[in-house]
């Protein structure tokens, strides 16, 4: 039996009748950043509702859902990205605050970012909207991405004229955290 168990060890050393060969590869997923608007890039109005009664002031005005943010990203390990959203033209009515309410996103797959939740919307200069995009994808349709509410409050009403109206552009960006 001890010479049979030494026969069978060196004829497995010995590769007899058995090749080999190599493959050698390249993978490569090049870095992805996009961005969309859904459903569409369309202009979204606020505007406050009338008062039910004298004496009383709808100091509010929320469109939930208004609009949704998709994306796509790859990086490199431990790399994130952020969306930040900057007001670009127009002023922001006196008397009021414009935010924007960013959710997290309930669709996709990967490493999805965070929604800011309530973040108002400065007269100059970026704010993050969604932070900690890493490798991920929202997915499309009309429930994927991160719902965007809009959001007009009174801060002033002695600020506030009538014929306030005011046309504002939002640029949304997405960016590497550095």
């Amino acid at each position: 039996m001890k010479k049979l168990i030494i026969i069978y060890l060196f004829l497995l050393n010995q590769n007899i009748g058995f090749t080999q060969g190599q493959f050698s590869g390249q993978f490569a997923l090049p870095e992805i950043a996009l961005i969309r608007i859904e459903p569409d890039n369309s202009d979204v109005t606020l505007s406050l509702d009338l008062p039910g009664e004298a004496g009383t002031m709808n100091l509010s005005k929320v469109l939930p859902t208004a609009k949704r943010i998709i994306y796509t990203s790859a990086l490199p390990l431990l790399a994130t990205r952020k969306i930040t959203a900057e007001k670009t033209y127009g002023t922001i009515p006196a008397g009021t605050k414009f935010y924007l309410v960013v959710y997290n996103s309930s669709t996709g797959s990967g490493a999805l970012g965070t929604g800011s939740g309530e973040i108002e919307i400065p007269e100059t200069g970026q704010v993050d909207i969604i932070s900690n995009i890493g490798s991920s994808f929202t997915g499309t349709g009309s429930e994927a991405g991160h719902a965007i509410d809009y959001k007009l409050e009174v801060t002033n009403m002695a600020s506030l004229k009538s014929s306030n109206s005011e046309n504002i552009g939002i640029t949304f960006t997405i960016i590497e955290n550095l």
